[in-house]
């Protein structure tokens, strides 16, 4: 391994543990709200960091790599339907 590829996946672990940490302080705090959105932020950001994971133990030659990406359209778009709802939610007040 050069130092590059050292550094990536540090990095690559660091955004990891990032997204899991920050899910987390989400669904921390839809405990004490109730709000949706901050549950739909702490999963979707729960669902970046196993993205994050599945992409580091595939090889980048590998065909089945593009459909990790998926899973990341399903957290941006947990995000965006998390935004609208609230947006809803304002509305009706």
């Amino acid at each position: 391994m050069n130092p590059m590829t050292n550094m990536s996946a540090f990095l690559v672990g660091a955004i990891t543990m990032a997204s899991f940490i920050i899910g987390l302080f989400f669904i921390k705090f839809y405990r004490r709200t109730r709000d949706r959105l901050l549950l739909l932020f702490g999963n979707s950001f729960l669902l970046l960091g196993v993205e994050r994971l599945l992409l580091m133990g595939v090889p980048q030659e590998n065909e089945a790599r593009s459909f990790i990406y998926v899973i990341r359209l399903i957290a941006f778009s947990m995000i965006i339907v998390g935004i609208i709802l609230k947006n809803r939610e304002s509305k009706q007040f």
